[in-house]
């Protein structure tokens, strides 16, 4: 006997263990928790499962309290441009990039702050002007063209500063801090933020 109980698949043993379980419960249960098929019937219910708290709900005020504060004090948008990259910081994030670009080895390349201010002024427009690629901006496809961007900067002076722009020093990176690289950039925007916020 225990020779043949060896011989018998798994599959068909377990089907039989299977078969003894459900014939111990009654009927009616069973029929009510499984399908024809074997499978569980799952009874499907309505309701909303996590409502949006009340008070993160959003405003139906069209302008947050800094919106609105710029928009009062009649703040121009490049004087607001300006107050996140002052010039002081806009040439360090020049004096950074040459630290790169030595490190490199390129010693005939050098950007200026002017350059620096449209390089930073491009990629804000590229944030709400939207395109799959950044050269399409100087195509003369109407639909894509840009005369501000195609104006402003030759194509590859553009992609030149993009491949070597730094915002930290990267001799020094902290191996425990993942965004060393972009962190003064970081501690800047915060700061001007807490700054207009306080002044609310």
């Amino acid at each position: 006997m225990k020779k043949l109980m060896k011989m018998i698949p798994l599959s068909i043993l377990a089907k039989k263990i299977r078969k003894e379980a459900t014939d111990e419960t009654p009927s009616s249960t069973n029929d009510q928790n499984r399908s024809i098929k074997g499978k569980k019937v799952r009874k499907w219910q309505t309701k909303l499962l996590n409502p949006i708290p009340e008070k993160l709900k959003i405003s139906k005020s069209p302008l947050p309290g800094v919106a609105n504060k710029i928009k009062n004090d009649g703040i121009a948008p490049i004087d607001l441009f300006k107050l996140f990259f002052p010039e002081e910081f806009v040439q360090f994030i020049c004096d950074e990039t040459m630290k790169y670009v030595i490190f490199k080895g390129n010693h005939n390349f050098s950007v200026s702050t002017r350059e620096m201010y449209i390089y930073l002024g491009i990629l804000i427009l590229s944030g709400y002007n939207k395109l799959p690629a950044r050269r399409m901006y100087r195509e003369t496809k109407s639909d894509t063209y840009n005369h501000l961007v195609s104006n402003s900067i030759s194509r590859d002076r553009f992609e030149l500063i993009h491949r070597y722009l730094h915002v930290n020093d990267n001799t020094k990176i902290d191996p425990n801090n993942k965004v060393y690289k972009i962190q003064p950039l970081i501690d800047r925007v915060n700061e001007v933020s807490q700054l207009l916020a306080a002044s609310l």
